[in-house]
């Protein structure tokens, strides 16, 4: 068997012979095959796909505060604490899904939590409309909140994995409208059948709620991308066979059939050494990747406060607010849903062409000065209402910049590790930030602005990934731009093992 064909083999220390027969061959670098093959139909659909996660997520975060008090009046939950636990056991649950997706997708790939992650929610769905006691509720909001949590560090690193480098950090952004969208889609069920948040049938809601995650899991089934997982996945695991048909599945979606794999083709990957499963966490928490778990997981816990706090500040603010005691609850949901629409797009400009250091510094320093601002806007003063507008445009390019960073700064065969450990800090956010809101627009505003500046500065101290190469191997911190030259020439050393990969 020529080298070439061989489906593991170092280049260096070939002998003359298989340098010969090598020479031949064509080798195609991955990363560069990736932005070669560039946007087109196979990452919309992979978009679709990952993004019902997202939409799952903001329905049931919307949907769970809505129905908060309907809930209240069937169980008669009388004490703060059970009040409290109603929300509460989701964010629970988030943060445990959240910490098992990490294992599981560098296990067994991105696809397949996905596909656990969607069908626990629609069957944990259903059995929610069912309980019959308020422990039954806590543990199917448990249960709930944990399938959407795996399936949403997934998602971002599969969309990471399959985007090219130019429009990674536009896709990450436009996940931010699915999340609008399941807020938007929770709100205006709760508007229609109960609109005053109390009188209605809240089992009724909660089916409405799984609607667009059932629709795109049934959708996704029948669509091509989920017979493979991502090239990333499959190289650094060695399955040729599954990369070479997803390469050229992507070029057949994207109308490219010239950039098809031959035969005799090779693909070029930095294959490092397999880490065992009881090594993984202790890589990451030693030098040199520690540090980025530190800080990623700061400025995930900031973002997540800023993100649920405000949710759960918004409706409160504007019941203070003279002249909207017309609008209902429900009315209010569906409002506070919209205004985040123009800075998700305004996210998606703004991830195309600023770098993700200057992105973050600028927008997370905006909102701690807008929360500065929010003070004013139960007075009527026009800084309060300043403070909103501020914090509605610049907030999404902040967040979802921070849910890509870890996609783009761990290797492949510990990124979901690496995103899960920092993603899970983060969630502890959703627990505390409600507790935060309770100490008034002061208090909470104070902590909101503090969280934001630090998280502008917690950034500088991260290298800029903006159109690099993913990170291949597991712990190496050269700029990707130095690997894809190492990789190209063949010459100087090599990280772990880099490899021939026959296709």
């Amino acid at each position: 068997m020529p080298a070439c064909s061989d489906a593991l083999v170092a280049r260096q220390g070939r002998s003359d012979p298989d340098r010969q027969t090598a020479a031949k061959c064509k080798e195609v670098v991955l990363a560069d095959r990736i932005e070669e093959l560039g946007f087109g139909w196979y990452q919309i659909q992979v978009w679709i796909l990952s993004s019902g996660f997202i939409i799952a997520e903001g329905a049931e975060v919307q949907m769970a505060s809505g129905l908060v008090h309907a809930m209240q009046e069937e169980f008669n939950v009388v004490t703060h604490l059970g009040k409290a636990m109603l929300m509460t056991w989701t964010f629970i649950g988030f943060t445990l899904g959240t910490m098992a997706s990490g294992p599981l997708g560098d296990s067994f790939g991105r696809r397949n939590p996905m596909i656990l992650g969607y069908c626990g929610v629609v069957i944990t769905a259903a059995c929610t409309t069912m309980a019959m006691n308020v422990y039954m509720l806590y543990g199917f909001r448990l249960i709930m909140g944990f399938f959407a949590g795996i399936g949403i560090p997934v998602a971002c690193i599969t969309i990471s994995e399959v985007f090219p480098s130019a429009h990674r950090g536009m896709a990450t952004a436009g996940l931010g409208i699915a999340y609008v969208l399941g807020e938007l889609w929770a709100a205006s069920g709760l508007m229609m059948l109960m609109p005053d948040l109390v009188h209605g049938s809240w089992r009724l809601l909660i089916a409405w709620s799984t609607i667009p995650a059932v629709s795109l899991f049934l959708c996704g089934m029948l669509s091509p991308v989920t017979k493979y997982d991502t090239p990333f996945f499959l190289a650094s695991r060695g399955k040729t066979e599954e990369l070479r048909d997803v390469l050229n599945l992507m070029a057949e979606m994207n109308n490219k059939p010239q950039l098809k794999l031959a035969d005799d083709d090779a693909v070029i990957c930095q294959v490092p050494e397999k880490i065992a499963f009881a090594k993984v966490l202790p890589t990451l928490l030693r030098p040199p990747l520690i540090s980025k778990v530190c800080i990623l997981s700061f400025m995930m816990f900031a973002k997540d406060f800023a993100c649920f706090g405000s949710g759960v500040f918004w409706p409160q603010l504007w019941a203070r607010i003279d002249g909207l005691d017309k609008v209902n609850p429900g009315q209010e949901l569906v409002v506070t849903a919209a205004l985040g629409i123009p800075g998700v797009l305004l996210a998606v400009l703004l991830m195309k062409v600023l770098p993700r250091k200057t992105g973050i510094v600028f927008c997370a320093s905006a909102c701690s000065m807008s929360a500065v601002l929010l003070r004013g806007l139960s007075s009527g003063k026009t800084s309060g209402f300043l403070g909103v507008l501020g914090f509605k445009l610049l907030f999404p390019t902040w967040q979802m910049t921070t849910m890509l960073l870890p996609s783009e700064l761990f290797g492949t065969q510990i990124r979901g590790w690496g995103f899960s450990c920092a993603a899970s800090i983060g969630r502890l956010a959703t627990v505390v930030s409600p507790f935060a809101v309770e100490l008034g627009t002061q208090g909470f505003s104070g902590l909101l602005s503090l969280l934001a500046l630090g998280a502008a500065l917690a950034v500088l101290l991260l290298p800029e990934t903006k159109d690099c190469e993913l990170v291949e191997d597991a712990i190496n911190d050269a700029p990707s731009q130095s690997r894809r030259h190492l990789l190209k020439d063949g010459q100087g050393a090599f990280y772990g093992a880099a490899e021939a990969t026959k296709v």
